[in-house]
């Protein structure tokens, strides 16, 4: 229904220009003059006491240009989706010109077919590469052979005006090269690439990013798991290509997330830099090296998101947390390897009493294998009454021991978040209920919660804009999504 009211707007643009002619005064409409006229016409000409105009600023030729300007044409043509934007490159040269800046602006592209087209297209026309500002390509599992990786080395260096990057690779390809001569100023990067030497020097000439993403791995055994036996040392990185930063570089950066890196990588990158806001996985034996890492940087952590393949992070996690990062404001903790219990959540109360501003946290681990009847009511149901009351216990344990807390996602899946006193305890139907906690919709358990590692607090989010409208001071009840 948008997509109607933007073309019927465009519409009356259209119709509105095509009707300057008839908008022209009568006495200036242009007419096929008759012989009288123009014998009437020269005599005047030839007349000594009369002057003829040279210029009528009257007339004008008739245009498809709107009246609109530029800028409010570019913010509608912003609302459409790009299957509706590429009827507009055949219209008029303006409105083709609007369309074509708007649909290359942002290039989402997984398939290998469309990457080649898309790659050869701006090669061939370089006025649309330098239209590219947002380039997200996914080929991963495919396997690009060199040709075209030569093909994307030639589109990147026409992207001049490129400021974020996406590039999902196959595992075992990272061609470093293709960024070599490239004059683009990236202020968002994502790749998958190895974390070695060569990819810290490209990031080394990347002074404006804001936002990185690393996804790739630091050895080429991607079928070896760090996080169950310690890398041999026949496969470590050698010392020489090893993902080492300078202290000038990335001066800017805010924001650092990180798929497969151990603390090393972690202390590389957040090192004497201003970083606000972190993903990263934490393995055995180097769980607190990362977290020691993170305190590195020049700015106050402020989001934290940690997927945890230590099998002993539930013992002391909550308290090195605590310690180190007592200024966040939203924390989202996924344990992969480790279970939880009740008693682990309700001792967790007094150290979440240490957090001085935290408003949104996110807890998800398995539950034990076998779970004690007075904890669960004898049910393993997600939907159990107890189980449901036993969180909604948990929220309120959480939220007196830290009273700045707004949501609170736990291991059912539940999104607990404050209300007002004067309404009432809502469902996720909108159904009036008592006080006491009741079913609602949930947004995911651990796997749901873990399938895009790099994302963790995404139903945070979804808690943190509803809750953004209650009131912090109020009298504390708690409802579910």
């Amino acid at each position: 229904m948008a997509t109607d009211a933007l073309y019927s707007t465009l519409r009356h643009f259209a119709e509105a220009t095509n009707d300057l002619v008839c908008s022209t005064p009568d006495n200036y409409v242009l007419r096929r003059p008759t012989k009288k006229l123009c014998d009437h016409c020269d005599h005047q000409a030839n007349s000594p006491s009369v002057t003829m105009p040279t210029t009528v600023d009257h007339l004008r030729e008739p245009t498809l240009r709107p009246k609109l300007p530029i800028e409010i044409l570019d913010a509608i043509f912003l609302l459409l989706p790009h299957d509706d934007l590429r009827p507009l490159l055949f219209a008029n040269s303006f409105i083709s010109a609007l369309a074509a800046r708007r649909l290359y602006h942002t290039v989402h592209l997984i398939q290998p077919k469309t990457i080649v087209q898309f790659l050869k297209g701006i090669i061939l026309k370089p006025d649309l590469a330098s239209l590219v500002r947002v380039l997200d390509l996914h080929l991963n599992p495919f396997a690009p052979i060199s040709n075209f990786y030569t093909l994307l080395h030639r589109a990147l260096l026409l992207t001049t005006g490129l400021t974020s990057l996406f590039l999902e690779l196959p595992k075992t390809h990272s061609p470093l090269w293709i960024f070599d001569d490239c004059t683009f100023k990236l202020r968002q990067f994502t790749t998958s690439m190895y974390c070695r030497r060569p990819l810290a020097s490209f990031l080394e000439s990347q002074s404006s990013i804001v936002d990185l993403t690393l996804r790739g791995y630091q050895t080429d055994s991607v079928f070896f798991l760090p996080f169950i036996d310690p890398l041999p040392a026949s496969m470590q990185c050698p010392a020489a290509d090893a993902f080492i930063l300078p202290p000038e570089a990335l001066p800017r950066l805010r924001s650092f997330n990180a798929v497969h890196a151990d603390a090393c990588i972690v202390q590389a990158v957040v090192q004497g830099r201003p970083v606000q806001v972190v993903s990263i996985p934490l393995f055995a034996e180097m769980s607190i090296a990362a977290l020691d890492a993170l305190k590195l940087s020049t700015a106050s952590l402020k989001r934290l998101s940690v997927i945890s393949f230590d099998p002993t992070a539930p013992s002391f996690l909550f308290e090195a947390l605590a310690k180190r990062f007592d200024e966040l404001e939203a924390l989202h903790l996924v344990m992969l390897m480790a279970e939880y219990s009740n008693e682990l959540l309700e001792q967790s109360a007094s150290i979440l009493a240490r957090f001085k501003c935290l408003k949104y946290i996110t807890f998800m681990a398995a539950p034990p294998v076998i779970q004690p009847a007075n904890i669960v009511g004898g049910s393993n149901s997600p939907s159990s009454t107890q189980a449901e009351e036993d969180e909604g216990r948990i929220a309120k344990m959480w939220h007196r021991a830290c009273p700045t807390l707004r949501t609170i996602i736990l291991p059912k899946g539940k999104v607990w978040f404050q209300n007002t006193p004067a309404s009432a305890m809502t469902s996720a139907s909108g159904a009036t209920s008592p006080p006491a906690p009741t079913s609602a919709t949930t947004v995911g358990g651990v796997a749901a919660a873990t399938a895009e590692s790099t994302n963790v607090g995404d139903a945070q989010s979804l808690a943190q804009e509803m809750a953004e409208g209650n009131d912090n001071n109020n009298e504390v009840q708690w409802s579910q999504l």
